[in-house]
């Protein structure tokens, strides 16, 4: 298997990352320690709060409330321009060549008011404000660093929908363009139900649909995945893992292609897997599943992409062949028109078939 240098050095495509778990500790400290916050004494104390520590499982819900630690206020709209600059950044240096940044308006609209608390209702104004930082800080790291990045708006099923609403109403509003797709994650204990009428409206509007489904080890699991794929019209599936209970799910998934974009790390981090060699990833792709690799969180879960495409080669049975097959899978997912879909498609396997022909290094980099 190549080097962990290697992996870094070949186009990458990430379908799934949070920006709310790929923000830097040390800039979130910063805002932290400047804005007031009192809670933490220390950065270890901090970072130890809002990251999962290596070779730890805490669970699912354990897993989502590291992100309770980041509702605090990030002081104005330069800040979140830079912490969405940073998440590019650190995805180039990793060899991403496409990025899509899902995030959610109202939690950084939050973060953009004093006091801010976890429930705290915003504006559809506010949402606005927030996502347009995002999109700035973003974009403008990407023409730095020759990178493409394009958003998905994300909406957390257990706030619920008034909460959600000022993001799903950006549709309408003049950064409706800058989103590519819609998401809904969260806790699956929650119904998705009250949020079909705005889905569907999104996705008549030429958006695409990507739904967290089969990712709670105590959800319904394949039942959400087929529920996303039949009554949210989800093109993607967010991990998905659980699929693998059902085998009429299976085979659904590999009729129909919707991509599952699956996260090792953050899988084995939320128990969606007992153990790493239990992971569904390869059964998935020799069901002919169109199955992507990713990263979900990676500060917070303290991976990369090429991490994780190293961990799934040499602990989940993955071949050279299933890595390029996934990274193909994800450019002919990604949230574009055909055209453009074809076109990343021509920048990643040349470069994948040229690593045929790098020896193999067994140590890391």
């Amino acid at each position: 298997m190549l080097s962990l240098a290697h992996l870094r050095a070949l186009p990458k495509i990430e379908l799934h990352c949070h920006l709310e778990g790929a923000m830097r500790s040390e800039t979130l400290w910063e805002f932290y320690s400047r804005y007031g916050g009192s809670r933490f004494k220390t950065f270890n104390e901090f970072k130890a709060a809002c990251t999962v520590e290596k070779g730890t499982a805490p669970g699912f819900i354990p897993f989502l409330d590291k992100f309770n630690t980041l509702r605090f206020c990030f002081g104005n709209e330069a800040n979140v321009e830079r912490v969405a600059a940073e998440a590019v950044e650190d995805a180039a240096a990793d060899g991403v060549t496409y990025l899509e940044l899902r995030f959610s308006p109202v939690s950084f609209a939050r973060r953009l008011v004093q006091g801010d608390g976890a429930y705290a209702q915003v504006s559809v104004e506010q949402a606005e404000v927030a996502a347009e930082a995002v999109v700035s800080g973003a974009r403008s790291a990407a023409v730095k660093r020759g990178i493409r990045v394009e958003f998905i708006a994300t909406c957390a099923r257990h706030f619920g929908f008034e909460t959600n609403k000022p993001a799903l109403d950006l549709l309408d509003r003049p950064i409706g363009a800058a989103f590519c797709g819609l998401d809904l994650a969260g806790d699956e204990s929650h119904c998705a139900e009250i949020f079909m009428h705005a889905f569907r409206d999104w996705k008549l509007a030429g958006k695409k649909i990507t739904i967290h489904a089969g990712e709670d080890p105590n959800g319904p699991g394949a039942a959400n995945v087929i529920e996303a794929c039949e009554r949210l019209n989800a093109d993607r599936i967010g991990h998905g893992v659980r699929a693998i209970e059902d085998a009429g799910v299976i085979a659904e998934l590999a009729r129909s292609g919707v991509t599952l974009e699956m996260c090792p790390t953050s899988n084995l981090q939320t128990r969606a897997v007992a153990n790493v060699e239990h992971h569904p990833i390869k059964k998935l792709l020799d069901a002919r599943v169109n199955v992507t690799i990713n990263t979900d969180d990676p500060r917070v879960c303290g991976t990369t992409l090429s991490e994780e495409y190293a961990l799934a080669a040499e602990r989940m049975g993955l071949s050279f062949d299933d890595l390029k097959r996934c990274a193909l899978n994800a450019a002919r997912a990604a949230f574009l028109s055909e055209d453009e879909r074809n076109s990343l498609c021509t920048q990643i396997e040349p470069a994948w078939n040229c690593a045929t022909l790098i020896p193999t290094i067994e140590a890391k980099s």
